[in-house]
């Protein structure tokens, strides 16, 4: 298994309304496309303005593969 792994920085009171657009408009299409979402992450101390997501894939080319399908 290969992991995707993702981090975003936004401006800090933006990360609510980042999360709730994602999951509004976003979630669905890239589940569907990547497959293996193994999660979405913040945190409440420290660095509060990255999402970090993962995703599994079968191998390299299967994470190319889905990645170009989805951009």
């Amino acid at each position: 298994m290969v992991i995707d792994e993702r981090t975003y920085t936004i401006k800090p009171a933006d990360v609510e309304d980042f999360l709730r657009m994602y999951d509004e408009l976003g979630r669905e299409t890239q589940q569907r496309i990547l497959g293996n979402m193994i999660g979405y992450f913040t945190v409440e101390v420290s660095v509060v303005n990255q999402v970090v997501h993962m995703w599994g894939c079968e191998s390299r080319a299967d994470r190319e593969r889905r990645r170009g399908i989805l951009a």
